[in-house]
């Protein structure tokens, strides 16, 4: 008896491993490439800058203007998320031609091509057109690991645990883009000899992927869209802890009936059906809300936007990094909260905190010529507002749209979103540093009337999903889209 309890101890910890491993070596490379791109040239800009003047400099025999020393500085840190829109335009073929570990390997082979242009070919080029090219190739990595990570995730873990297992990445996403704030500060590698080094850091996360590609199985969904039911049997015996695989598999196989020979369901059939039509527009304005709501223009320009409102300039780096690690208190309610209340009620709940930050913020930026105290609120107030996205529309960014969606609806949702998500962080990285210049306070006034837009949305469109199974979530979608008839309804 004792032998026989030992061994299956041993094989649901086991199991527990596998399940572990094949969503984390997933997960966090992914977003750790992600982070790093996002924040390190918030710190570094200094060093940059100053190789782009020497590189114009050796090259032409003059000091650049300053007008066009901040187009190229401006193109260097926004053609990373330019090339994010091709990348997701990437992420369908992907899903289609390829096997989801491969896919998510591509994303890491573009990754490390583009710190091969950013590193090596821009320093010892002297050419800043090398980095524009590197920073728009690492966005292409970023643009189709956003969705990928999303539907790999999404059907490698059971429904149940989908909003704890994929809430880490978000929480690496943060935790990285501080790493890399800290990297490009001119203490640490963000120097005129050393900011290669703090580009390239991304490189070690794909390293750690290639180094465990050869132990992560395929997910059992896509072994069922191609044949191999028996192989998805066993890959789900492998991956889950318990009872209730064969109940799973047949779930799976039903959703994935009378779909395609790819197992998806396809735009125009989401669009003639009012349920599938509603759960498209709600699952992609969900994953798109950190967006909507501002949250490229906090973390790509931080630095700018506090010390416009009033933070010392020897600060503001400090304050961008706390703004980052606060995701580690948001985490902790999150996954303190997320049994009781479940993903909906966090993300508005999230978004609450964010709309009264927000007009904290607006009101304290526009008063600082009157008080110098305002400085001290308008840092508060983007804490709350960076800790409300955190809590809600970031750690669910990904969770929830899983939660909403199906395994047969979900690739083309993810791929609609990661195309949507990366069209407005483009306009908003490449418009936002003019706009807030001469904006000033009023810049951020769109992001508020969108905040608060979406959240009054979200609480009568975005069913309950908290302990709901996938066909109550989509039996409460057909009752929406009765109730609320409209032209796109």
């Amino acid at each position: 008896m004792r032998q026989h309890g030992s061994y299956k101890f041993r094989r649901i910890t086991e199991q527990f491993e596998v399940h572990v491993f094949a969503v984390l070596i997933t997960l966090l490379p992914c977003a750790f490439i992600n982070g790093i791109s996002l924040a390190v040239l918030n710190t570094a800009a200094p060093a940059i800058k100053s190789f782009i003047n020497d590189t114009y400099e050796h090259r032409y025999g003059v000091v650049p203007p300053e007008h066009v020393a901040t187009s190229i500085f401006v193109m260097v840190n926004s053609f990373a998320v330019w090339g994010s829109l091709p990348g997701a335009l990437l992420v369908n073929p992907a899903l289609q031609k390829m096997t989801r570990k491969n896919a998510v390997l591509l994303v890491h082979v573009i990754s490390t091509i583009s710190v091969l242009f950013m590193g090596v070919g821009a320093v010892y080029g002297q050419s800043y057109e090398l980095l524009i090219v590197g920073r728009f190739i690492g966005g292409v990595a970023r643009g189709s690991s956003l969705s990928l990570v999303m539907v790999v995730v999404a059907e490698t873990t059971s429904r149940r645990k989908l909003g704890i297992f994929q809430s880490p990445y978000p929480v690496t996403l943060l935790v990285s883009s501080a790493v890399g704030a800290a990297l490009g500060h001119n203490k640490v590698l963000g120097t005129p000899a050393l900011w290669i080094w703090a580009v390239s850091a991304q490189e070690l996360a794909s390293i750690a992927y290639f180094c465990a590609y050869p132990w992560l199985p395929e997910t059992p969904v896509y072994l069922l869209q191609t044949g191999k039911a028996e192989k998805a049997l066993s890959t789900l015996c492998k991956l889950r802890v318990g009872g209730g695989v064969a109940l799973e598999l047949g779930i799976l196989q039903k959703e994935l009936e009378g779909r395609s020979k790819t197992g998806q369901i396809s735009f125009l059939q989401m669009m003639r059906e009012p349920r599938l039509r509603l759960q498209f527009l709600v699952a992609v304005y969900t994953m798109n809300t950190i967006q909507l709501a501002g949250v490229q223009a906090i973390l790509m320009y931080s630095d700018r936007i506090l010390y416009l409102a009033g933070v010392e300039y020897q600060q503001v780096s400090f304050a961008t990094i706390g703004l980052y690690l606060q995701v580690f208190l948001a985490f902790g309610v999150f996954i303190s909260l997320h049994r009781r209340l479940g993903s909906k009620k966090l993300f508005i709940i999230g978004l609450i905190i964010t709309d009264c930050g927000y007009l904290v913020f607006v009101i304290s930026h526009a008063l600082q010529d009157q008080s110098s105290w305002t400085s001290y609120v308008a840092l508060a107030a983007m804490l709350v507002v960076t800790f409300g996205f955190q809590l809600g529309p970031q750690l669910c960014m990904t969770s929830l749209p899983s939660e909403l969606t199906t395994s047969d609806s979900r690739p083309i949702v993810a791929f609609y979103s990661g195309c949507v998500y990366w069209t407005v962080a483009s306009i908003t990285a490449f418009v936002f540093p003019y706009y807030v210049e001469a904006w000033q306070a009023l810049a951020y006034v769109p992001f508020v009337i969108l905040s608060v837009l979406i959240t009054v949305i979200s609480i009568f469109l975005i069913p309950e999903t908290n302990k709901r199974t996938a066909a109550e979530i989509q039996a409460s979608f057909s009752e929406k889209s009765k109730k609320y008839k409209s032209p796109v309804f």
